[in-house]
């Protein structure tokens, strides 16, 4: 070949990369997004993004392919539905029998003219007698693609199919709560509501009771990939999940039901597609009041013990703006007032709403028999019936019960009016228990089964609930949560709790089990999260001691929702068990109502988009591979990273920094990341770091209350300033940029590239160039204020305080070797700020691992054509240059 071709051939080659060349056959169609391409001979769905790149193709039909056999469905089997088990998931785990099943599929196709507003392709019988499938693509959005497979009715079916390639390098996260971890790459998963986990051991080599690792009481069917996508399943049927677990290179998903429906969203940002996905997903979670972010504690025993345990809070002056308690009912469980133990309900609730608290109780959707409710739902014909037309009734917690029908709309008002008690004894919201039993048999007033309704049946209850929470406080005052729950509950539900863990340190079903359950709900669109701080079930573990009671202190104070249970049947350590305790819990009670005014703005935020609060880390750096593994540390917002400490005896943790510097909160001590860093942890102490170059907004610590206060003698919200702080990132043109903005609007934000007093140093030292620093300086060019800063030498902080009646706070030169400041604060303005300001050391500990942040895999070919464009037509204009010569 002459060489003077070899220009031409290497910018024939680079564009080639942007016009992929599709085999005959094929039909596409180009969103702007996302190119979706289908092969009709064999069958395969593909799709690319923007620059021509497959993120997502099908397995083909191809009966020579070991793997999975593409879009493939089953005939339905003789399955046995007994509806009087205990444990529904445990049932129908024992009587699948996926190895037994024939599977038929699609092999050819032909597209569907007929189709107006999407695209309808056609998959004939591989045989006679058998059924064939109808596809069915619709563009909702840029990003969004709806995809239908339904077998067509020449034979009954329950079992759908669809298999897609992947790769070693794929991720997947999500799936509602997960106890066993958050990426489920390598695991075989199926989304079914149940009781459970229930720990068996002080290890994990006991499986919890009843289905091991998988069981949960809040499955969602999305997941995301780190490849950029996410994919939803839009079934109440069981749904199956092999990521990986039998083929390395490909991944199946699998409807126990007739058809198969999934949406698919490309983002390829992570946060918008969970923000996607929410809206698409039944909503946005709901903002609920802001006395929710203060701790809460449990109280039982009757009217005397609550308040006692409300003297206990208030005399030692620890934040909490909820007492709840569960024994308010006899028998519990049903809807009437235990007169006994709680004689004067309606005057104790008035007694809590004075002294800054709001009073939750304790609900579930059940019926217990022999009870007048029961009677009377019966009566009502308000209950889930057998399949012989008689009222359902099966165990649930040495109960026999039935189960409110809420497709019925009778059925809810009925039910409804019985909450109605509560919420006119003063109930602000409760606890609403249970939702997983439905068996199997089951039939609904609107025809559907057990089997198709059993995940949804948390949702229609969720919804009653907050139905007519809202219509009896429109101001949503108000607040409910919940352990169960499926696709759509996160628009329904406040909070999320991880259900009721052992009192121990085991991996299944003990403390660390709640942190990956926390994050796998976030991904799945749940905001609020707060486990049962000490654990609950000591009846397969030891009670819990003081040190495990503190290390889950921590973790309940740096969740969104701080929450005290006095687990079963007894005997836990609790937060007043002796003084040293309850010194420590008023700490960490502190500090999480400190920072309301973060957590309230993060709350805001995912009312508005759908993202957590409590995040995984990948959602922040999906580049970065090292985190896929991550299941025990996390970003509250994304400033604020948190690393638990899981393990009896440890005393120091290693964790895992993203790019950045980050400053260890309890010292200032600043570290690099990329890489692996050892942070101590004593005993009283959370690794809790944050990262440069951010702003925390927290309250005056000596706030007690976040609910309305009658008495004065407690201090409420509203008192005192507003406490920022403030973290340097290390170079000065970086701090512009640098903001945080409040839920009532109000932006806080700074500029160090325009200048400004004060004149910050860039290393505060006590003496500096032989003068000393003074305690306390009057700023000038401040109107109307009266700021001053200071150098605390015992924290070694700067601070500021600032009396706001001005947007603009600073304004001056910069020196060249100080950082200029301009704090500027807008919207809502608080009667007064202190500022700390924080400085990276100059000496910044290092990583054990450290490395740049990676470059998406999406962009990484890019630099190499434009090198070879370039220097194909430099080469060439020499060429020419030296023949004309």
């Amino acid at each position: 070949m002459a060489l003077r071709h070899y220009p031409k051939i290497m910018i024939f080659l680079a564009g080639f990369s942007f016009f992929p060349v599709f085999p005959a056959k094929a039909e596409v169609l180009d969103t702007g997004v996302i190119r979706i391409r289908v092969s009709l001979n064999p069958f395969q769905l593909e799709f690319q993004n923007q620059l021509g790149e497959v993120f997502l193709n099908g397995v083909t039909r191809d009966f020579t392919d070991p793997r999975y056999q593409g879009v493939t469905f089953s005939p339905a089997a003789s399955t046995p539905e007994d509806p009087g088990y205990l444990y529904p998931g445990f049932a129908w785990e024992v009587r699948s029998q996926e190895e037994s099943r024939e599977w038929y599929g699609c092999q050819t196709s032909e597209l569907d003219d007929s189709a107006v507003d999407d695209w309808a392709i056609s998959c004939p019988p591989e045989s006679p007698g058998q059924n064939g499938i109808k596809v069915r693509i619709k563009v909702l959005d840029l990003n969004i693609i709806r995809v239908e497979i339904t077998p067509d009715s020449t034979r009954a079916v329950d079992r759908v199919s669809l298999a897609f390639n992947s790769s070693a390098e794929e991720h997947f996260f999500g799936l509602g709560e997960r106890f066993n971890g958050v990426d489920q790459k390598g695991r075989t998963v199926y989304c079914w509501s149940e009781e459970g986990p229930v720990g068996l051991g002080l290890g994990s080599e006991v499986p919890p009771f009843p289905d091991g690792s998988q069981a949960t009481y809040w499955p969602v069917p999305f997941f995301l990939s780190n490849r950029g996508y996410g994919i939803l399943l839009d079934t109440g049927y069981r749904t199956n999940f092999e990521l990986t677990s039998v083929y390395p290179d490909a991944f199946r998903l699998e409807t126990e039901g007739p058809s198969l429906k999934f949406y698919l969203f490309y983002g390829p940002d992570p946060k918008k597609i969970i923000s996607d996905y929410t809206r698409m997903g039944g909503g946005n979670p709901p903002l609920p009041p802001r006395w929710v972010f203060a701790p809460w504690n449990d109280a039982i025993g009757g009217e005397q013990e609550v308040r006692k345990r409300v003297e206990t809070i208030r005399s030692n002056h620890i934040p909490s703006s909820v007492i709840w308690t569960e024994d308010w009912a006899s028998p519990q469980g049903s809807y009437s007032v235990n007169e006994d133990f709680y004689p004067g309900l309606g005057q104790l609730i008035d007694d809590l709403h004075q002294d800054g608290f709001r009073f939750l109780t304790y609900y579930w959707p059940y019926l217990i028999e022999g009870t007048p409710e029961f009677s009377e739902g019966v009566q009502q014909q308000a209950v889930v019936k057998r399949p012989d037309g008689e009222p359902l009734i099966f165990p649930v917690m040495f109960r026999r019960v039935a189960e409110v029908d809420f497709t019925n709309p009778s059925a809810v008002y009925w039910y409804q009016s019985l909450l109605q008690r509560g919420i006119d004894l003063g109930f602000d919201g409760w606890m609403f228990d249970f939702g997983e039993y439905t068996p199997a048999a089951a039939k609904f007033s609107d025809g559907r089964s057990g089997r198709e309704l059993h995940n949804r049946y948390p949702f229609f209850a969720q919804s009653a609930v907050r139905d007519i929470l809202s219509r009896e406080h429109p101001d949503g005052d108000f607040t409910f949560f919940c352990r169960s729950g499926y696709l759509g509950s996160q628009g329904q539900v406040d909070i999320a709790w991880p259900g009721d863990q052992n009192t121990s340190w085991e991996a299944a079903d003990g403390l660390p089990s709640v942190i990956p359950a926390g994050l796998s709900l976030g991904l799945s669109g749940v905001a609020l999260f707060g486990p049962d701080i000490g654990g609950y079930h000591s009846v397969f573990s030891a009670n819990t001691d003081r040190e495990l009671f503190y290390r889950w202190v921590q973790v309940g104070a740096l969740s969104p929702i701080m929450r005290t249970h006095h687990g079963w049947p007894g005997g836990n350590w609790s937060f007043d068990t002796d003084q040293e305790t309850l010194d420590l819990y008023r700490e960490y009670a502190r500090l999480h109502t400190r920072l309301f005014p973060y957590l309230y703005a993060y709350a805001a935020r995912a009312h508005a988009t759908g993202l957590p609060i409590m995040r995984h880390l990948f959602l922040h750096y999906p580049s970065d591979p090292e985190v896929f593994g991550l299941n025990y540390e996390y970003l509250l917002g994304e400033e604020i990273l948190v690393a638990p400490v899981i393990s009896a005896g440890a005393r120091e943790q290693r964790l895992y920094l993203p790019y950045g510097t980050w400053f260890d909160f309890w010292t200032d001590r600043s570290y690099a990341g990329p890489g692996w860093v050892t942070v101590p942890a004593p005993l009283d102490r959370i690794p809790l770091l944050v990262r440069s170059g951010t702003i925390i907004p927290m309250l005056n610590p000596e706030v007690e209350t976040l609910s309305s206060v009658e008495g004065s003698f407690i201090r409420g919200y509203s008192d005192g300033e507003l406490y920022v702080q403030v973290y340097l990132p290390e170079a000065t043109n970086q701090i512009a940029g640098a903001s945080f903005e409040l839920a009532d609007g109000t932006s806080i934000s700074l500029d160090g590239r325009k200048g400004g007093w004060p004149v910050l140093p860039k290393k505060i030292d006590s003496h500096r160039n032989q003068q000393t620093i003074p305690e306390e300086k009057t700023l000038p060019g401040f109107a109307n204020s009266n700021p001053a800063w200071f150098y605390d030498r015992a924290s070694q902080r700067l601070r500021i305080k600032v009396q706001a009646e001005k947007d603009l706070l600073t304004s001056g030169p910069i020196g060249d070797d100080q950082v200029g400041l301009v704090i500027s604060i807008s919207g809502v303005i608080q009667r007064s700020y202190e500022f700390s300001i924080f400085y990276p050391q100059p000496e910044v500990e290092g990583c054990a691992v450290s490395r740049p942040e990676r470059t998406p895999a999406a962009y990484g070919w890019i630099p190499v054509i434009l090198f070879l464009i370039i220097f194909s037509g430099s080469f060439l204009r020499y060429r020419v240059r030296k023949i004309r010569k």
